[in-house]
């Protein structure tokens, strides 16, 4: 960035100059006017990449025109690039040509057209294409590894250069590290990063004060780039909620290569600008960051309820002291929730704090957040405190933008067991409560003109603000029309930038309408929906399952399958699970697979290496078939499905485990379709009691239901 710096000190004496030149003018011209002798305004930056070639040589003997470019990564030229100019000999054509988010300038001779020819030279010369960024709305985010390659990993830094301006001011640049980031979205061609700076950093005027840790999220399933900074500016407008992120769009270059639009974000972490508790870590009730996450690994993980969780701030580094902090937490949180199921107002706001309770509870409501139940979802607690919910984070999948209930603008989402099971505890008991529901009201009547209501327009100004910055995005990513994650047709069926921000903005409106109505209902104030579920339906619009729930039969893959479970019928006493190796992400554990409910599911990752699931039934059975049953979204991850298996059998520990039957394809024998039973027929029939499944597959893996008939 040495010519950057270079254009910029050359600006400033050009700016320096007029001035000393406009001075020595005054008192010079007879009759001179204020207006004539006021010095001239700074002059504004307007190139970004230094205007020298990149790689120019000429030749030593003869008389060549060579044409360059000033940065390869921003341009080429198309024809001849070395052309002989002895003799009075003219140039063929050639073109400049700018690569996704940059433009072409002008030729070093001062020429602004992008093809040129009939040029002559006396003596050998070089003329440069000047490119230069492209920059349409939103700020520019340069990231040069000192690798100069990709970022490969999301658990190991790597050192890297910051470099961030707006259209037409100086540029400033920061060393940092880097490394990736996100769990599902890291498998994405477009990545998330996160930044750490040398020095804390208050990028853009973002949020209340520096920090040097800092997110670039890419939003790729999000094909309005907007979901999340839009839930993180509702957050922010509920002042009971201690910390929301600040966030802007930028457009992003990694290496010089054109990346698209990101959402520059603050990170949820414990700082003074950030989660603001008690960092001193002194005795066991201390200051305290939780996540609930099915995906937490490692150590200072607990349960409370169905849920997992996982201490995400410090703890001391006296080990004995970590310990004490961590039994702390996990009890005061036990505590917090049990109070929540008492019912009993008093005893839960001696635990909880109830503003941030009823706050976080209306973003996730007004947003219908897919994952609020299952990752991403924050609680904190300072020294001596309550319990407060927030900060919020990963929106993503909201707004409309998923299956499983939550393409609809309408119904309770939050305030219910949502998804098959997996919404949040925390709200779902709280929705039972007559008070809770009428503090929820109170909270909605006073916010909603103030808050609630302004979002959609919001939402509109801002794709319209930023509209060619974002539609670049999408040429860069090819992805209107397609499923990424869980969108459904609602959204696929939109073709271009404009549809997909306007129906943000018009769902949201319309959501806001429904719940408007609906709080101010006596079916809200009674508490009705809690008697209902909400996984979206069976739908069939179009022969389209729109939403997530299970079917109310059994869906049979072939004529194999369906013959079988006419034939046999399934044990009709108890399968328990006894063991299983891999536990199951959060709410998604092996014990699913013998509760009969094709809408829960066991799922799990364990590092691409094998599985045992053990299990008994109540009392010995001669199993003539058994049925493996699919999950909610195999269509989509149709490599969760196992790879091989094999079902083993026995009647005692003492006896060595027979094999029942083996398959080593099974992922052209159980297909890419959701809630859809497989079943096999088992060659020799015995009688046993306690089975095993052994498996292999090298991804995640899932399936709902295991089932023996006879």
């Amino acid at each position: 960035m040495k010519n950057i710096i270079k254009t910029f000190l050359f600006a400033l004496i050009i700016t320096a100059i007029a001035a000393i030149t406009s001075c020595s003018n005054q008192g010079g011209e007879p009759g001179a006017t204020v207006e004539e002798t006021t010095a001239e305004p700074a002059i504004k930056v307007t190139q970004y990449l230094p205007e020298t070639p990149e790689d120019g040589t000429l030749p030593s003997d003869g008389v060549y025109i060579v044409y360059a470019v000033n940065s390869k990564a921003a341009g080429s030229i198309k024809g001849e690039l070395k052309q002989d100019a002895a003799d009075g000999k003219t140039t063929t054509k050639v073109t400049a040509s700018a690569n996704l988010g940059y433009k072409f300038v002008r030729w070093s001779d001062g020429s602004t057209e992008t093809s040129r020819s009939g040029d002559s030279a006396a003596q050998s010369e070089i003329i440069t294409a000047v490119f230069d960024y492209d920059i349409l709305e939103l700020p520019i985010v340069l990231i040069e590894t000192e690798t100069g390659h990709d970022v490969k990993s999301k658990t190991e830094y790597i050192s890297t250069n910051i470099t961030m301006f707006k259209g037409g001011d100086e540029a400033a640049s920061y060393p940092a590290q880097i490394r990736g980031r996100g769990n599902n979205t890291w498998s994405y061609p477009k990545k998330s990063y996160k930044v750490k700076f040398t020095d804390k950093q208050n990028l853009f005027g973002l949020g209340s004060g520096g920090d040097r840790v800092w997110v670039l999220l890419a939003n790729q399933c999000d094909q309005t780039l907007l979901r999340n900074h839009f839930a993180f500016e509702l957050a922010g407008e509920y002042d009971q909620i201690d910390f929301a992120p600040s966030s802007t769009s930028v457009e992003v270059y990694l290496n010089g290569e054109y990346r698209g639009v990101y959402l520059l974000s603050e990170e949820i972490k414990v700082g003074n600008d950030r989660v603001d508790v008690d960092k001193k870590l002194k005795g066991a009730d201390t200051g305290f960051l939780v996540e609930l996450s099915a995906y937490s690994s490692g150590d200072w993980i607990f349960n409370v309820g169905s849920r997992q969780y996982q201490v995400r701030s410090d703890l001391s580094t006296d080990k004995k002291l970590a310990e004490e902090q961590y039994e702390f937490i996990k009890t005061y949180m036990n505590k917090c929730y049990e109070a929540v199921k008492s019912g009993d107002r008093a005893e839960v706001e001696k635990y909880i704090d109830i503003n941030s309770y009823i706050d976080t509870y209306l973003v996730e409501e007004i947003t219908k957040n897919l994952d609020l139940g299952w990752d991403s979802y924050y609680l904190h607690k300072d020294k001596g405190g309550k319990l407060k919910l927030g900060p919020m984070w990963d929106f993503d999948l909201a707004f409309g933008n998923s299956n499983e209930g939550c393409e609809f603008f309408t119904d309770i989402y939050a305030g219910i067991d949502s998804r098959n099971g997996l919404g949040n505890p925390w709200y779902t008991e709280a929705s039972k409560l007559p008070w809770f529901r009428e503090l929820i009201v109170q909270r909605w009547d006073a916010t909603y003109e103030s808050i609630i209501s302004k979002l959609p327009s919001k939402i509109i100004a801002e794709g319209e603000r930023g509209f060619n910055s974002y539609s670049r995005n999408f040429l860069k990513w090819k992805i209107f029309g397609t499923t990424q994650n869980r969108e459904t047709k609602f959204i696929t069926s939109l073709k271009n930038y404009k549809e997909h921000y306007e129906y943000f903005a018009e769902w949201v409106e319309n959501r806001i309408n429904w719940l408007n109505d609906y709080y101010h209902t006596d079916e809200y104030k009674n508490g009705d929906f809690i008697k209902k579920t909400n996984n979206g339906g069976w739908g069939n619009q179009d022969e389209i399952h729109w939403g997530g729930g299970a079917p109310d039969e059994d869906i049979y893959g072939n004529d194999e399958t369906k013959k079988l479970m006419k034939e046999y019928k399934p044990f009709k006493g108890e399968l328990k699970l006894d063991e299983a190796v891999a536990p199951g992400f959060g709410g998604e554990g092996p014990e699913n697979l013998f509760d009969g409910a094709a809408a829960s599911k066991y799922c799990y990752d364990n590092g691409g290496g094998d599985n045992e699931i053990l299990f008994s039934a109540s009392e010995q059975f001669t199993a003539k078939a058994y049925v493996l049953r699919t999950a909610n979204d195999t269509s989509q991850y149709n490599d969760r499905n196992p790879d091989k298996w094999v079902l083993y059998g026995r009647n005692a520990e003492t006896e060595e485990w027979r094999v029942i039957d083996s398959v080593d394809d099974g992922e052209s024998r159980l297909e890419a379709a959701d809630y859809t039973c497989f079943g096999f027929k088992i060659n020799t029939p015995a009688l046993y009691k306690h089975y095993r499944l052994f498996i292999e597959n090298d991804s995640t893996t899932q399936l709902s239901d295991i089932l023996l008939l006879g």
